[in-house]
């Protein structure tokens, strides 16, 4: 595996070849690489007109002769060559890191991020550090952005985590959980709020009075709840107290949405719920 900490330009000077070359590599999931569209185009695309500056091709397969010598790159000698001067294997496997050589791996933990995240337990096992590389690099440059411009208004926790992982539930996850605490980095520092599971309601049009707690009824059954509405709206049904906001139960559902509860009626003092179904060992865990 490649580290390097290098800009990939510096004003109009294109970076070496290689390190470049190593960003590409270190970007690919797969351990298996060929050389022309996995390697090769990538970084011709990014130095565009620069390509020939940079070396061009032998440049290019110097630097990857150089990472064979590094074991960083293998060549699959069945794969053939390319026919080429001077000639490249059409595929190359990425090699793992030599047991206990981690060197290059601190270096980069003490010298690349400048945010507040504690890495010392990566220091302390660098043979985790590989596999948590690119979002420990998208959480740092996401911490040092919101430090300088703070975001005015938070993404949920899905939208942070796609953003920073191209994995909407990682954050959401044990292993998001468990990342997030070994950082000591907590979703309020990534800017983002959980997004709590809507649920079906009607609310009755019944004023709110200030310091006045909500009644709120959960109906079990869809029917029932569509029968409820029509009454308590066409005001032949009177309840006491009166109802505030009728909620579909959905199931197990709202079991998970009792905190949607503080966007149907932000202004309440507070919640009385009652409950209209089943009182089997389905409803009873909306008691609990």
């Amino acid at each position: 595996m490649c580290y390097n900490t290098n800009k990939l330009f510096s004003g109009d000077i294109p970076m070496k070849m290689q390190d470049y070359i190593c960003k590409v590599i270190d970007s690919f999931p797969r351990k298996m690489l060929k050389w022309d569209t996995d390697i090769r185009d990538p970084v011709a695309r990014r130095f565009a007109s620069r390509w020939e500056d940079a070396g061009g091709y032998e440049a290019f397969a110097a630097a990857i002769n150089n990472l064979v010598e590094e074991k960083v790159l293998s060549p699959v000698k069945k794969s053939g060559l390319n026919g080429l001067s001077p000639p490249l294997a059409l595929r190359y496997r990425k090699l793992p890191l030599q047991e206990g050589d981690y060197s290059a791996a601190k270096e980069e933990i003490l010298s690349f991020y400048c945010s507040r995240m504690d890495l010392s337990s990566f220091l302390n096992s660098p043979q985790d550090y590989d596999r948590h590389r690119d979002i420990l690099m998208a959480i740092d440059h996401f911490l040092i952005e919101a430090e300088n411009n703070p975001p005015a208004v938070w993404d949920t926790v899905n939208e942070r985590s796609f953003a920073l992982t191209g994995h909407e539930k990682f954050l959401s996850s044990h292993k998001g959980n468990q990342l997030l605490k070994r950082i000591k980095i907590t979703l309020q520092d990534l800017c983002c709020v959980p997004a709590p599971e809507p649920f079906f309601f009607w609310a009755t049009a019944l004023p709110l009075l200030p310091e006045e707690r909500a009644h709120c009824l959960v109906v079990e059954n869809k029917d029932t709840f569509h029968s409820l509405k029509y009454l308590l709206g066409a005001g032949k049904l009177k309840t006491n107290p009166e109802i505030h906001l009728l909620i579909y139960g959905e199931g197990k559902k709202i079991l998970n949405s009792w905190s949607f509860i503080y966007e149907c009626l932000p202004g309440a003092a507070g919640y009385q719920f009652f409950y209209f179904g089943d009182l089997g060992p389905g409803g009873a865990r909306y008691l609990r």
